[in-house]
Formats: C-alpha cells, sequence, structure tokens
C-alpha cells in the first residue's frame, strides 16, 4: 500500500493447509516466508521513522537480559554474608580469637558493600525501565505521523473507485488504525523475546553448575505457560482480524449518530 510491493498481512490465512506429508514443506516454506516478508516490511517502516528507535530497542533487549542474573548474583551473595554474619554473632564476640573477630568484620562489610549494590542495582532498573518506556511512546507517535504520511500520500494517488472495493478498504482502515501502536508493539515483542532467551540461556548456564537436571526443570515448568500464550495470541490475532468489518459498522453508526454536523439531518429524517 506505501509505495512499494507491501506483504499481504492476509497471505498467511489463504495458504491452504497441507493434505499429505509431502506438502508439508511447502507449506512451512509459504507460513514462514509470509511472516519474516511482513516482520522485514515492518521493521524497514520503523528504521526509516528512526534508527535510535531499534538502537534503543536493542539496548534494552540486552539490559533486560543480562541484568537480571547480575541482580541474582547481589541477592544470592547478600544472603549468603547475613548467613554467614548470623552464624558468627550466636558466638560470644569475647571467646572469638583476632582471626576470628575481623572476619567477623570483614562480613559486616560485605554487607554493606552488598546492600549498596543491590540499592543501586534497583535505582538503575527503574531509570532504564523509565526510559525505555518514556523512548516507547515517543516512539509510538512518531511512527504513527510516519504512517499516516504515508497513508495520506497514497490516497490522493490511487483511484476514487479503490475506496468502493471492501477487502482495499478493509486493509486501508485497519493500516489508519493500528498506525499509531501495531510496529511498535511487535518490535517491543520481538526484543522482549530476545531478552527472555538471554536470561534463559544465562540462568541456565548457573543452573548447570549446580545441577545437570536444573535446566531440564526450568524449561519443563516454563512450556506450558509457553504454549498458552502462543495460542491465545493466535486466538486474539484471528479475532481482531475476522471482526474487523463489524468494528467498522460500529464506528461509522457511532460516528453517523453522534455528529454534531449530521444529526439533524438523521432527527428529520428518523434514521436514528
Amino acid at each position: 500500500m506505501f509505495g512499494g510491493p507491501p506483504p499481504k498481512i492476509t497471505e498467511d490465512m489463504k495458504i491452504k493447509k497441507p493434505s499429505s506429508i509431502k506438502e508439508v514443506p511447502g507449506y512451512l516454506k509459504k507460513v514462514i516466508g509470509g511472516f519474516f516478508s511482513r516482520y522485514v516490511y515492518i521493521f524497514k517502516l520503523v528504521w526509516q521513522t528512526s534508527p535510535f528507535i531499534t538502537f534503543a530497542m536493542s539496548f534494552a533487549a540486552i539490559f533486560n537480559g543480562v541484568f537480571p542474573v547480575a541482580g541474582a548474583y547481589i541477592t544470592a551473595g547478600l544472603l549468603n554474608e547475613i548467613v554467614e554474619a548470623f552464624n558468627l554473632s550466636r558466638e560470644l564476640i569475647s571467646s572469638l580469637s583476632g582471626t576470628e573477630l575481623a572476619m567477623h568484620v570483614l562480613s559486616e562489610t560485605k554487607i554493606i558493600l552488598y546492600i549498596i549494590l543491590q540499592f543501586g542495582y534497583l535505582v538503575l532498573n527503574s531509570v532504564i525501565s523509565t526510559a525505555y518506556n518514556a523512548i516507547i511512546n515517543i516512539s509510538g507517535e512518531k511512527v504513527a505521523n510516519h504512517i499516516k504520511l504515508k497513508i495520506i500520500t497514497k490516497a490522493k494517488e490511487i483511484d476514487v473507485s479503490q475506496f468502493d472495493l471492501p477487502e482495499f478498504y478493509e486493509k486501508f482502515e485497519n493500516a489508519s488504525r493500528e498506525a499509531g501502536f501495531r510496529p511498535i508493539q511487535i518490535l517491543s515483542a520481538t526484543f522482549e523475546m530476545i531478552s527472555n532467551v538471554i536470561s534463559v540461556v544465562s540462568f541456565i548456564v548457573v543452573l548447570a553448575g549446580l545441577s545437570i537436571w536444573a535446566p531440564f526443570a526450568v524449561f519443563i515448568l516454563a512450556l506450558p505457560a509457553a504454549v498458552v500464550r502462543m495460542i491465545y495470541s493466535r486466538k486474539n490475532f484471528l479475532y481482531a482480524r475476522r471482526h474487523s468489518k463489524e468494528r467498522r459498522h460500529m464506528e461509522y453508526y457511532s460516528q453517523v449518530l453522534t455528529n454534531k454536523d449530521l444529526v439533524k439531518e438523521v432527527r428529520i429524517l428518523n434514521l436514528s
């Protein structure tokens, strides 16, 4: 729609499902190819708006992936030092030797250091999260303006008869309605997935040093939630696509019946 051959949004919905095993490779090729072509197209739209958006999302993905592991190490170190200090304090300080007393003082110093690190971790995490949310909100506005300018430019170039075609107008309406949030939402979800993968891999490496079965347990426990999320994300997408006409009807009736320039005509002709 925007001055080039954009990928068809409904292509994956029109692909015929395989009726035999021989057709499965071709089916997967079309579905996966359609997905990546649409994703690359969305990425280009955001990149054309501002390359800074993608760099900010990339930094946030790496930061959010690595930082939880650092936080876990700080928390573990703090707890270990607290337990060690508690065990030493159970004995009388006067009965401790010089070496043991020095260890006790050193343990208290480490606890203070870990508390400072924990506080710094929380402050830095809060600052980065706030800045990232602000960038996402501003980026959504900039991407929406960029896409709407493309829609306006395209609208004055196409033939007027195209607006009477339901299939074309459905795409046109979906592009106008979702310009403000869908591209950023898709990229944000992608980078969030990347950060989750980084975190999972990091924790698996840490847990593997403790027990070889720990990574398998984490994977098995996380699998049901991932499957449920994937299924209902797909259902949500299909629901939004299949009810676009009903949603457009509702918006049209709402505008006609509440518009100050049309309300008199509606009342006179008794159209309400």
